[in-house]
């Protein structure tokens, strides 16, 4: 197949999953994506192909940009959902637990999100953490779009700040010791949606996100 013959779109999805797959020690994705992507490519292409394989079929000028492309959105996903960093507290790495919640921007207007309009407002707050480019969108609703993200506490911090019985619950205040939390305010995200009320992307999709 011709290079050219790719769409922009489907190059990306090649090069996102082929890229997950043969992450074999998981630094960018985690087990549960790598082993989602070599489903994938299994079934679609009955082996998992290398990297240099995918650039050869889509062109090395537009694997170039698409592989920035790839890595700003990885590194913005485990940002949020905290993959492989330390407590969000103290930096501690005992005993770490997720806990789950989203920032919403709402459209009182009731209309669609436009993704890119989106995204490139969230790509300005995130600037300096991320050092620019566009992110996409990683959940959209009637209502507006909502980031997922994860607080990483340990054991010590959930004890600190949990009740008098010890127990830790997730509020807005402590969900701002997120790092991305000023970031998102600054770009509009300003609702707080505890786990429950969470949209289902971000419930059932056990992670899985390319």
């Amino acid at each position: 197949m011709q290079s050219d013959a790719i769409s922009d779109e489907t190059a990306m999805n090649w090069l996102r999953a082929t890229m997950a797959a043969n992450d074999r020690e998981y630094i960018l994705w985690p087990p549960e994506n790598t082993q989602f992507a070599t489903k994938i490519l299994l079934k679609a292409r009955g082996r998992i192909p290398s990297i240099e394989d995918v650039i050869s079929e889509i062109g090395e000028e537009r694997a170039q940009n698409i592989f920035v492309a790839i890595i700003e959105n990885r590194k913005f996903q485990n940002l949020s959902l905290g993959y492989r960093y330390p407590c969000h507290y103290c930096e501690s790495t005992d005993d770490l637990k997720h806990h789950d919640f989203a920032l919403m921007n709402v459209d009182k207007t009731n209309r669609k999100w436009g993704e890119t309009a989106a995204s490139i407002a969230l790509s300005a707050a995130l600037f300096p953490v991320l050092g620019g480019g566009m992110v996409r969108l990683p959940g959209r609703s009637f209502q507006g779009a909502a980031i997922h993200l994860r607080l990483v506490v340990c054991k010590a911090c959930r004890k600190k700040n949990g009740n008098i019985f010890g127990a830790f619950f997730l509020d807005e205040k402590k969900a701002a010791k997120h790092p991305l939390w000023d970031h998102l305010i600054a770009a509009g995200y300003r609702k707080f949606l505890a786990h429950d009320k969470l949209p289902n992307e971000f419930k059932y999709q056990a992670g899985i996100t390319l």
